[in-house]
This record gives C-alpha cells, structure tokens and sequence, in this order.
C-alpha cells in the first residue's frame, strides 16, 4: 500500500470540501480522473470503507475514537472478507484524513509522560499475586470461550470466500417462448458459451460457473420470477434482458432484496438511478443511456460529417426519442452546430411536409430521427419524398427489419447502434458460437447475443475482484470496472450513474438493404 495515495485523497477534499466524504462514489471517480491508473487498489479501498461507515451510521465529521476505528476493521474483515493488512491501511489513511480536516477535534490520544503509560508488565505497579483454583479455572473457561468465538468468526470468514453452493449461479431473466422466444434462446446460448468458456479457463477463482435461464415472456411479470429464483437458487447475480420496462420494475427490487442485477438491453437511464446522480446501489447497465446517445449523434454529425445545421423529429410519446432530442440540442450547441427546429410527431399517420418545408427553408443540412419502428420507418419515406438528400441519422433505432417498412428510403443514412454483425471485434465470438452449436448466429440475433455473452464476461470479471462473495463486495467490484474489454467494446462504469462512460457505439451505414459496419466511435475529450 502506497501512503502517497493518501496525499491525493486530501488534495481532492481540499479542493472539493469535506463534505465529499458522505459522498464515496462521487470521490472515487474524482481520484480516478486524477489519479487514472495510479493507486487505484487505494484508492478503491477508501472509498469502499467509507460507503461501509457510513451503512454503519460512523460519523465522518470528526476524528474516530479508537473503538470505533476498530468496529470498522472488524467490520471490513469479518463480513466483507478485507484482508487484516488491507483493513490496517484503510484505517490509518482514514484516521489521518480525518485529523488533517479536523485538528481541532483531534488531541484523544495518550500524552507520553512519566505515570501516563502502564508498566510493561502489565502490573500497574503492583506485586503481581497469584490465582486461586477456583480462579484459575473461570479464566480457563474464559480463554476456551475466546477459543470459540476465534472459530465461529475464521468460519464466517471463508464462509464469505467461498460462493453459496461451491458455485457461482448467474440467472438470465429473457423470454424463452413467445413472439420473442427466438432472441432470448440466441441470449441464452450466448450467455452459456461465455460460460463455458470461463469453466474451461478454471472458473472463476477456481469455482464453477452455473448460468440459469429463466422464460420471462412479459415484462410486467418479471419481479416475480426474480424474486423466484433468488429464493431457490441465491444466484451470485441476475442478468436481465426484458427491456427498459423490466429493468425499471427489477430496479427497486434489486435494492430491497440485495441482489446485484445487471441489465443487458435498456438505455432509460431511470434503470439505475433512484434519483439524479444517486444510482440503485446494486443496479447495473451494459448499454449506453439514450441522453448518451443524443450527445453522440451531435458529436458525429460536428466532428465526424462536419456539418453546422441540423432538425430532429422526434415521437412525443416515446421516452427515448425525448431524452435523444433533449440530449442533442444541448451537446450540438454547444459543438458550434445550430438547432434549426425540432418537430414532436404524434404518431406514424402524421404528415410532416409542412415542417420538412420549414426545414428546407432554413437550409439545414442533417435530419436526426431518433424513433423506430413504423414511426421512423414513415419519417424516412416522407423525408425522401419531400426532396430531402442530405444524410439523415437515426440513432439506435436501426435494425434490418426496418428495411421492409422503410425499403429505399434507407439507403444513404446514418445510425449509431450498441453492437454490429460486421464489427471485426465479434468475429471471435461470432466463430466460438459457430463452432459451439454448429451453426451460425443469425445476422439479426448477434446484438441481442454478444450483449447476454459479455454481460456474462463483465460478471465473471467482477466476480474475480469482488472483495468477497457476499452482495456488498460483487457490488463494489460491478461499480468499480474499469476499461474492461469485451467483444462490443470496452466497459467502464461511472459511479455517478452506475452505466458506462464514454462508451463507444458502432456506426453504420446503410445502402443496398444492409446496415453497413463502419467503425466503433466515441466522444474524444
């Protein structure tokens, strides 16, 4: 442990106040753009004993007396698995910080002068005398009792080490059956290759992983399978892919119940946030948030098609399509690009000429429609049909489907999309699926599939750094990935959302009936 890093946490609370002390995550990410890669286990391991003192009630607006510094190692050994050289640091760097910001308070400690400190011998002072029989014997028993209690506790200990059955247990909550039986099947066989490939490699820790599917047709009926499966099974973690509707029904849930939940397909940034910047503490996203991809589609159209004007039309009623034109127009202005009008559309029937003329009229030179389905699909036709040929963007809404709604109206556009079958990256994991189940993953189930197989690598991951087995510890090392590279791209959590910054997204470009890989792109800071 380097002493050092405890110098950059004071540097940060002076600048920043003390206050950031009943804030972990948000300190944990400031020492991370300071710090980057150095004194990441310090710095991990601070934050991670404050969020446990402040669970525990410790008050951090003064120095802690020494019985409270050692209930919080205690704490941090026995029922979070911290090694005794981890938690001895911990403590001290945090008994520093704490006199530094308030030396006032300080002064609790024993002044070394003559008659201050006990003698070595431990006799006061006083002939030491022996014990009686009967004496001897109640101390015996005493020292038995310790004996015991020294027992239970090294039990807890590797208790906590070791995972509930010998086994990591993942559920995968996705419709098995229905109209979307086929795309959570290709999940399910994804996510169990990604397992198959960790057993082969030693499991995790040297523990098997056990992956579980469970058929969750209906978004609305989620909550009560998890609950299910978390009484019968006690998985490790459940991965969801029901959906921005059944990530925000599991969301609460997870939190109640203390079960750590990723959710694999869902950008409402509503999933993990029980309120702005204070995310579910057990809740996680794979995917970028739809506010995310509005700066995105800005930043592409300033920095990558070079273009200055730009309109958006947007469905009213979609919740995505909001946060994507919110998200845009302020990211594009401040980009030097100029908002020339924006349009709600009420639904698929509405005749959007008169504003398409406005827009003409205005000379702007990008459309963005961030929509999908029968929506985008008419938006696009009627686009072409009103003379419109500069590019048009439409964000995550793309897949190959649209074709036989939008047909010849989609070639030429632009889309930015989580995953796509083109990108080089998949092809390892495209070739281990084939070669698994003899045959290969349809074009239109890879993005449902490489997402389920890294949400199963990703927990794997943190599973391999989490400080324990228990829920706390795999949902410290969930928050805390850090530039993890998966098959779609490369992962890191941002505290303050609990979803992943700066993620890159696959760019497309359609022509000819196919979405056409371009390369991964990100916002470059």
């Amino acid at each position: 442990m380097n002493d050092r890093s405890v110098e950059r946490i004071l540097e940060v609370l002076s600048q920043f106040g003390p206050g950031l002390l009943q804030d972990p995550d948000q300190l944990s990410q400031l020492l991370e753009e300071r710090c980057g890669d150095d004194y990441r286990r310090e710095n991990f391991l601070f934050s991670f004993a404050l969020r446990e003192a402040l669970q525990e009630g410790v008050p951090l607006d003064r120095p802690l007396e020494r019985d409270v510094l050692l209930g919080l190692g205690e704490h941090l050994q026995e029922r979070l698995g911290v090694s005794r050289e981890s938690a001895i640091w911990v403590l001290s760097a945090l008994e520093r910080v704490l006199l530094t910001l308030y030396p006032e308070e300080g002064g609790r400690g024993i002044e070394a002068r003559p008659g201050n400190l006990p003698p070595l011998d431990g006799s006061g002072g006083r002939p030491l005398r022996r014990l009686s029989p009967r004496q001897r014997f109640w101390a015996g028993m005493g020292i038995l009792a310790v004996v015991l209690m020294m027992g239970a506790l090294v039990y807890r200990i590797v208790a906590d080490r070791r995972p509930e059955g010998g086994e990591f247990r993942l559920v995968l909550l996705t419709a098995l059956t229905g109209p979307q039986g086929p795309v959570g099947q290709a999940r399910l066989k994804a996510a169990q290759l990604a397992v198959d490939q960790i057993n082969a490699q030693g499991g995790v820790r040297g523990y098997r992983v056990r992956l579980l599917g469970y058929d969750a047709p209906d978004p609305q009926k989620v909550l009560p399978l998890a609950r299910k499966a978390t009484q019968s099974l006690r998985p490790s973690l459940i991965l969801a892919a029901c959906g921005n509707e059944g990530g925000l029904a599991l969301a609460p849930w997870s939190t109640s119940a203390r079960v750590p939940l990723v959710v694999l397909e869902g950008g409402d940034s509503r999933i993990t946030l029980a309120a702005p910047d204070r995310p579910y503490p057990y809740v996680f996203r794979l995917v970028f948030d739809d506010a995310y991809e509005g700066k995105l589609l800005a930043y592409f159209i300033r920095q990558g098609l070079g273009r200055r004007t730009a309109a958006l039309f947007f469905p009213l009623e979609d919740p995505r399509g909001v946060a994507v034109d919110r998200a845009f127009e302020a990211a594009y202005r401040r980009l030097g690009g100029v908002v020339t009008a924006r349009f709600g559309v009420e639904g698929p029937e509405q005749d959007i000429a008169p504003a398409l003329g406005v827009v003409r009229d205005a000379g702007t030179e990008v459309l963005v429609f961030p929509a999908s389905g029968r929506i985008l699909a008419r938006l696009l036709i009627q686009a072409r049909e009103a003379g419109f040929e500069g590019p048009v963007l439409g964000g995550t809404g793309y897949d190959d489907s649209l074709w036989a709604q939008g047909g010849s109206a989609l070639n030429r556009t632009w889309w930015l999309v989580h995953a796509a079958p083109g990108d080089p990256g998949l092809q390892p994991f495209l070739k281990a699926y084939r070669q698994k189940y003899r045959d290969p993953l349809p074009r239109s189930l890879v993005v449902p599939g490489v997402l389920a197989y890294d949400g199963v690598k990703w927990a794997a991951d943190a599973l391999e750094r989490a400080s324990s087995y228990r829920p706390d510890g795999i949902r410290h090392a969930l928050a805390a990935t850090r530039n993890l590279s998966l098959a779609h791209g490369t992962l890191t959590i941002d505290a303050a959302t609990h979803g992943p910054r700066n993620k890159a997204a696959a760019l497309l470009y359609a022509l000819d009936g196919m979405g056409r890989f371009q390369k991964r792109i990100w916002m470059r800071r």
